[in-house]
This record gives structure tokens, C-alpha cells and sequence, in this order.
């Protein structure tokens, strides 16, 4: 989260695209160096708007983390990684949730990428076609989710969870969990090539 992108660490950029969006109260749930993002950010004040920690003892993963939150929200909120470059609008996902009525949504991106081998149709021992290192695409987890306050009580404390483990779990006891694609642009910072491509974008 705190490396830069265009002279600024991709947590700042995520928290004034945010801001822009009109969201003022941010929780960062830090565990590793998290003093370095509490140096940093700060009380928020800078910004204008209101940050606090939600300090992990240990991995949590992003949904464990919402258990440290100091009360339930009235409202529907926003969970996102930290380490995702993108111009989203928090707005429009706010209200397609909205619109859903969901316990959660899931921000979706489609994804595209090149098979380097030559796929084979075929039917039983027939060959049908080659295609020559067809380009194939399928949607993805953003890392971006709207969460009703009431998926909080299904969150269990000091343990480790992630978000998909937690809408999964949702969707299981028969709650609805939408999907809302995300159409702006979105990089997750997990490669060399991806945090190259940040800093070309920027």
C-alpha cells in the first residue's frame, strides 16, 4: 500500500479517489509496518476527512479485519485492499448495491489474457479446430465490496478471514450477494509487470 505510483503511495491515491467519491471516515486495518502507514496518514487531518486504525496482532485478512471495527455501521460501507490502483466510482457501486438490496457486492473486472498454446477443439477422438493462442477472458474479484452492517455478526473474532471466504459463507446461508462490474480502470499491484504498468497509467 505504500509504494508510489506517480510520486504518491497507492493507498493515498485510493483514499482521494474515495474522497472525490464523497466518502470522509476511513478504518485501515494494518499489521506489517504499520507504523509506516500510520506515520504517514495520520489522523487524516491533512485530507480532511477522519482515519482510524484497526491495529491486527496477527494476520487476519480482510474480512477477520472487520472485526476489529469499534462499532457497527448505520449504513452500508465500503471494503477495499490496499494495494489496487483504480478510478472506480464509489457512488454508482453505492447505489447498485442499493438497487441489489444484498447482504454484499462484489466489484468484478473482466480480465484477458493470452493462452500461449494452441487450444484444440475436438469431439470425442474428432478434431474440430485449432485455435492458435486464442485471447480468452472471464471476470474477476476487484477487491472492492459493499457490506451491509448485519454481515458483521457473521464475522468471526480473532480469526483469519478473507472477503470471497466470507460472501461465500453469506451466499450458503441463503443470503444474496450481487456482483457490480467495475468499468473504470483497475490494476492490482501484485507483479513487477503490474506496478510497471501502474506507473505507466499514471
Amino acid at each position: 500500500p505504500m509504494l508510489e505510483v506517480g510520486g504518491k503511495p497507492i493507498l493515498e491515491r485510493i483514499m482521494c479517489n474515495l474522497i472525490e467519491g464523497g466518502i470522509s471516515r476511513f478504518f485501515f486495518a494494518t499489521n506489517y509496518l504499520r507504523e509506516k502507514i500510520e506515520d504517514y496518514f495520520g489522523d487524516g487531518q491533512k485530507w480532511g476527512v477522519n482515519i482510524q486504525y484497526l491495529r491486527e496482532t496477527k494476520r487476519m485478512g480482510t474480512g477477520g479485519a472487520l472485526s476489529l471495527l469499534p462499532y457497527i455501521p448505520a449504513h452500508p460501507f465500503l471494503v477495499m485492499n490496499g494495494d489496487i490502483l483504480t478510478t472506480f466510482n464509489a457512488t454508482h457501486l453505492l447505489d447498485f448495491h442499493e438497487m441489489c438490496r444484498s447482504i454484499a457486492t462484489l466489484g468484478i473486472v473482466r480480465h484477458c489474457y493470452q493462452n500461449p498454446y494452441g487450444v484444440i477443439r475436438h469431439e470425442g477422438s474428432t478434431l474440430v479446430g485449432i485455435d492458435e493462442k486464442p485471447i480468452e477472458s472471464c471476470f474477476i474479484n476487484a477487491g472492492i465490496y459493499v457490506v451491509e452492517p448485519r454481515l458483521l455478526e457473521a464475522v468471526p473474532h480473532n480469526v483469519f478471514i478473507d472477503m470471497p471466504t466470507l460472501l461465500l459463507q453469506a451466499k450458503d446461508r441463503g443470503e444474496f450477494v450481487s456482483v457490480c462490474p467495475i468499468c473504470e480502470s483497475w490494476i492490482d499491484i501484485g507483479r513487477g509487470a503490474d506496478y510497471n504498468a501502474a506507473q505507466q497509467l499514471v
